[in-house]
């Protein structure tokens, strides 16, 4: 019988103070972003959750549920950007990938790309940071976001994403394009947030089986 990962999203209230968390940790508070399906953007044909328009740099994020222990295991898993502007990709709180025209390090939401990619679709390999757990809540929750740099603020703009992994030799879909995704409506970078405690996480887990 094969085995199908099932992709769930997490949802955190936050209580109590802690040690101030990076927007790209799984531990990291989510309330007052917005949540939308994708395609998100503003004036393109398809857009299925509109945002705000001209704004040099986006921040998205997402909660995936991937077991620690399954069989059999994930080979590479690859996740797939649909936008030309400049992006940068962290799964599990680690940076994993970005474009090649951005610069390293740090960028500033006032930072615009220089470069468009102009076939929209720009496609990264995750394989390396599937197994890396420290930074997941319960070794299971795995945040996946997305940092987009625009090369033409005032230009329209559409953002969907999709991930996939490869088991037993074929390509099984954990991200559907038209997914669900956190994003903030930016006027700078993504506040730090205390981090929630253990009694404030919230896990929509009774009767979700991990594998069927």
């Amino acid at each position: 019988m094969k085995k199908i990962l099932v992709v769930s999203l997490l949802f955190v209230s936050l209580a109590g103070m802690g040690q101030a968390m990076d927007w790209m940790q799984g531990s990291y508070s989510a309330d007052g972003w917005e949540s939308g399906y994708a395609p998100l953007g503003f004036d393109e044909a398809g857009i299925t959750t509109t945002i705000d328009a001209d704004r040099p740099t986006y921040y998205f994020r997402k909660m995936l549920y991937l077991p620690s222990t399954y069989d059999p295991p994930i080979t590479q898993l690859k996740l797939t950007i649909h936008t030309g502007d400049g992006v940068i990709v962290s799964f599990n709180g680690v940076e994993a990938a970005r474009s090649s025209w951005l610069p390293q390090g740090d960028l500033p939401y006032e930072f615009t790309g220089n470069f468009t990619d102009p076939s929209g679709l720009q496609e990264f390999d995750l394989t390396d940071l599937v197994y890396q757990c420290e930074n997941s809540i319960g070794d299971n929750w795995r945040p996946v976001t997305v940092e987009i740099h625009r090369a033409q603020p005032t230009h329209s703009m559409s953002f969907d994403a999709e991930v996939q992994a490869l088991i037993s030799g074929s390509w099984d879909a954990l991200v559907e394009p038209e997914s669900q995704w956190d994003w903030l409506e930016p006027t700078g970078r993504p506040p730090f947030f205390p981090e929630p405690t253990l009694d404030a996480i919230r896990y929509p887990l009774p009767g979700m089986p991990a594998v069927i």
